[in-house]
């Protein structure tokens, strides 16, 4: 993973530009080899602030293992800074439109299987939060300070060509969260 730029300084982006070569790895990661330096300059941008980390590249290498394992260190690290409580995978589909429906639909699941009643609740209230930005804004104060992660796989099956959101209430949704 290469540092790429910095989006609104507290949004860093990393590119998987190859297949990870072999490299020194802590005891009992066996299955995880050759990312560490990566992974500390992820766990460094959370540290210093950032909400959101992007991390891209073509497919096959290995993106969506190295979240996994991304956020299995966050699950079991005692540092407070860099700590999570849980973790929420969701998946971007090849569906252009409606892309905001399905992702409330993932969430709602989410949050039910989780025992997460008041985020579910935020979810599937149409009457007090019609709309992306009322719902987003909502379960941002719901969440508070909560250490959660969400890992959005396949995300850019939601982007144009121009890397922007296509749906215009996933937009909304997202950059207000």
């Amino acid at each position: 993973i290469v540092f790429k730029e910095e989006v609104e300084d507290k949004h860093p982006l990393f590119n998987i530009q190859e297949a990870a070569e072999p490299s020194a790895a802590p005891v009992g990661s066996q299955r995880f080899i050759g990312r560490w330096d990566s992974m500390a300059r992820v766990e460094s941008a959370i540290e210093g602030g950032a909400k959101a980390v992007g991390i891209f590249g073509a497919s096959g290498l290995g993106k969506t293992f190295f979240v996994h394992q991304l956020g299995a260190t966050m699950l079991t690290t005692m540092d407070e800074t860099f700590a999570i409580e849980k973790i929420f995978f969701l998946e971007g589909s090849n569906r252009s439109e409606g892309a905001y429906g399905e992702l409330m639909d993932q969430l709602e699941k989410l949050f039910h299987r989780f025992s997460e009643n008041s985020l579910s609740q935020i979810i599937r209230n149409q009457r007090d939060y019609p709309g992306p930005i009322e719902k987003a804004q909502t379960l941002a104060e719901e969440i508070g300070e909560r250490p959660l992660l969400f890992v959005f796989d396949n995300f850019e099956n939601w982007l144009d060509g121009g890397f922007s959101i296509k749906d215009p209430l996933l937009k909304d949704f997202i950059e207000t969260l």
